[in-house]
């Protein structure tokens, strides 16, 4: 698999803070929800990192020979780390859902590389990770895509991210106080990076051809794609409360739909 793709959907590297990305485990909770009734929803879950730590061997047991083997392929032993907790709670958490042994299920990958589970293939998930937070999002009634970024402490130059902004979007941006830089193009970008993680293409569709503003209403809206989705697809982008440190973001087609959050104290 083309490194591309295991940053767009694994998201175990960026292009602006790799050293800081993490992730941790989460307990399913017993709702209608999750409990496999037709309401369509999207399940989320957010938790705080350095909280999970203790469970790390927890996690590595639920790892296939694949998974253990890219994990011993880290040279950091923090990159590691979150790689493990990454792969192991999304499987607590599809596990749970399902009511199958996390270590039992087997993951496929799509034509660019999005995953998916191979016994269950419309149950839809997708994972991010970044600082402190991960994301998990999992859904029995709409593909979706999450992103998370930690800010970066520094100052960024726009110019080395202008290849992934439309002409708009770079002339918005370039137009804020530096102050305000940072958290607006990352905002900028994970609102892009769920969008085509949701659309199944990742970053085999360039940043650039895509433009998501804020639309009267105070909801988004895709202004334009290069490769457009079919006539009748909307589109829904819900940002997701982390702290001031950190920006994230769910995406999904069709109407807008119940969104369950479950936060740190859904441990596994």
């Amino acid at each position: 698999m083309p490194p591309r793709w295991r940053r767009s959907w694994s998201s175990t590297s960026h292009v602006w803070n790799r050293a800081r990305r993490s992730t941790v485990s989460l307990r399913v909770l017993a709702s209608d929800a999750v409990a496999g009734t037709n309401d369509p929803c999207v399940d989320l879950w957010h938790v705080h990192v350095p909280h999970h730590l203790c469970a790390l061997e927890a996690h590595w047991q639920r790892l296939d020979a694949s998974e253990r083997q890219r994990a011993a392929s880290f040279h950091r032993e923090a990159d590691r780390q979150r790689y493990v907790i990454s792969q192991g709670s999304i499987r607590r958490v599809l596990g749970q859902r399902l009511g199958v042994d996390s270590a039992h299920l087997t993951f496929e990958r799509g034509e660019f590389g999005k995953p998916f589970l191979a016994t269950h293939p419309a149950l839809h998930f997708n994972t991010s990770h970044s600082g402190d937070w991960v994301v998990h999002g999992v859904s029995a009634s709409t593909p979706l895509g999450v992103d998370v970024e930690a800010i970066a402490p520094g100052p960024i130059d726009l110019q080395d991210f202008r290849h992934v902004l439309t002409a708009h979007e770079f002339e918005r941006l370039s137009a804020l106080p530096a102050t305000r830089l940072n958290p607006a193009f990352i905002s900028t970008w994970v609102r892009k990076e769920a969008y085509v993680k949701a659309t199944g293409h990742g970053l085999s569709k360039p940043l650039g051809d895509i433009c998501i503003e804020l639309l009267e209403g105070g909801h988004f809206g895709l202004i334009h794609d290069h490769h457009p989705q079919p006539p009748g697809t909307g589109w829904n982008w819900q940002m997701l409360d982390l702290g001031p440190d950190h920006v994230g973001c769910l995406a999904y087609p069709g109407r807008p739909l119940t969104v369950h959050l479950r936060g740190d104290s859904d441990r596994i």
